[in-house]
């Protein structure tokens, strides 16, 4: 698994290559024929460069943040899901670290 050094968040995808593919990814969402405004997490990793590359589309809240608790719930759901898939129950707990 890649380790996290250097995160970034931030409206410009231009640092980094793999934010630049996501970017990619996420245009070509948008100019799918059946796009009807779903929501994406589009996540890469590259193991020989030790990078990630996470971006988030259709996330923003009414102040065109990203509504970071929804993105959490989803990303479990499916991990619950994938897990559900290979026969494994998954559980999350979280902790709050304040």
């Amino acid at each position: 698994m890649t380790e996290f050094f250097d995160i970034y968040r931030g409206d410009d995808p231009s640092q980094h290559r793999l934010l630049r593919v996501c970017d990619a990814m996420s245009k070509a969402l948008q100019a799918h024929p059946e796009f009807q405004g779903e929501r994406a997490i589009i996540m890469l990793d590259n193991k020989q460069e030790q990078m990630g590359g996470f971006m988030l589309y259709g996330y923003e809240d009414d102040d065109g943040d990203n509504d970071d608790y929804e993105v959490i719930a989803d990303l479990i759901s499916q991990a619950k899901l994938i897990a559900r898939g290979h026969g494994y129950d998954l559980t999350v707990q979280m902790i709050s670290l304040s």
